[in-house]
């Protein structure tokens, strides 16, 4: 069942990048982009809700939709709990009051995965379709273009090649939140919806704690003016590998990690202990992966624009983090949050585009190998 799972999901993520690719290249244009890229949405969602219980988090998951109801009948709930509380399997109370309520019409989780997966996938291209419409101030015919010709189903194939399929099979309580998040963060951006996008901004942090990773970020893109010439860019690119190689995450956490332990519990905050408590001091090689991989898109995806500096120092902001205090696990999956910028950037046609376009394809490796565990 494993083996056919993973061959269905490899060929479905491989048939979108295909799709995308031909369709973008060859300016095909599509009547209906919209329903094309629904019906994929809907295809990624019911394999992922199908996929067996030895898939990376699920057994856990499953465990929790079948407690939810139980648990929320026997234990009292205030509004400090939904946030700073994560006693139930370590998994925010919103999220299992989520869960509970599906629980109570569906046993079996499928349907609230299959669900989620919609939504998530949903919510996470309307985020990014945000980005590149603030990044690049698409007027009504640019963003008409985006659908026709199909420019959407590209992003979404960069999407799911990137981690499309750990957000929506493995990390699905990650993946709702920061679709959610991403979603709140472009509106903002836009100076649009403002009052909805704060509510559905701390719904995701409700979802799940590490999208308040969203508050500096929007922070530091409407305040921040930066600008990289090719040179820095290409020198800070360089330097990511090389510090990362050199361990120097190892030394600078030690040092960090016992204040913030001081600080939270003080605070008598638990939501965020266990991101600090569990440190492992081995370089990971997957992420060590991603960082060269990300670092190769961006010397290849250079535009003078001086929104997309925005976003490229939102994205060096994420690996240099990522470099200094990797033995944080959680960091791991952070990291993905920071490098969704990036994607409105590989969007753009540049000298490069074609190479990207392939690389892009790369970034499947290290979300399939933490999916199905096999590294």
């Amino acid at each position: 069942m494993v083996k056919e799972y993973i061959f269905l999901y490899s060929t479905y993520a491989i048939i979108i990048y295909l799709f995308a690719i031909i369709t973008y290249e060859y300016k095909i244009m599509l009547k209906y982009p919209l329903v094309i890229l629904f019906v994929f949405i809907l295809v990624g969602a019911a394999i992922a809700s199908c996929r067996p219980t030895s898939t990376q988090d699920t057994e856990l998951y499953n465990l929790v939709y079948e407690s939810s109801l139980t648990y929320l009948i026997n234990n009292k709930s205030s509004l400090y709990t939904l946030f700073a509380n994560r006693s139930f399997y370590n998994i925010e109370i919103f999220y299992v009051i989520l869960m509970a309520i599906f629980r109570r019409f569906f046993q079996s989780p499928f349907f609230f995965y299959f669900v989620q997966g919609i939504i998530s996938n949903i919510a996470m291209m309307f985020g990014l379709f945000k980005l590149c419409e603030y990044v690049f101030e698409l007027d009504s015919h640019e963003k008409r273009k985006y659908f026709i010709h199909g420019r959407l189903l590209q992003l979404y194939s960069f999407y799911v090649m990137f981690c499309g399929i750990l957000y929506t099979s493995s990390a699905i309580r990650d993946g709702l939140s920061v679709a959610i998040g991403l979603v709140a963060v472009g509106n903002l951006l836009l100076n649009r919806k403002r009052v909805i996008s704060i509510v559905l901004l701390i719904g995701s942090i409700l979802i799940h704690t590490t999208s308040m990773i969203f508050v500096p970020i929007l922070f530091l893109l409407k305040v921040w003016k930066v600008k990289f010439s090719k040179v820095w860019t290409l020198l800070l690119c360089v330097l990511v590998p090389i510090l990362y190689v050199a361990g120097t995450g190892k030394y600078f956490v030690s040092i960090v990690t016992n204040v913030v332990a001081t600080i939270l519990q003080t605070l008598n905050i638990q939501a965020f202990y266990s991101y600090i408590r569990d440190l492992d001091f081995q370089i990971p090689l997957r992420e060590g992966y991603l960082l060269l991989l990300t670092c190769a898109v961006i010397s290849l995806s250079i535009i003078k624009n001086k929104k997309t500096d925005k976003y490229l120092f939102i994205v060096f902001l994420g690996l240099y983090m990522f470099v200094f205090a990797y033995p944080i696990a959680a960091l791991a999956r952070l990291l993905y949050v920071f490098i969704l910028f990036l994607l409105p950037i590989v969007m753009e046609k540049t000298k490069y585009s074609n190479l990207v376009h392939f690389i892009s394809i790369l970034y499947f490796v290290p979300q399939f190998v933490y999916v199905f565990g096999y590294l």
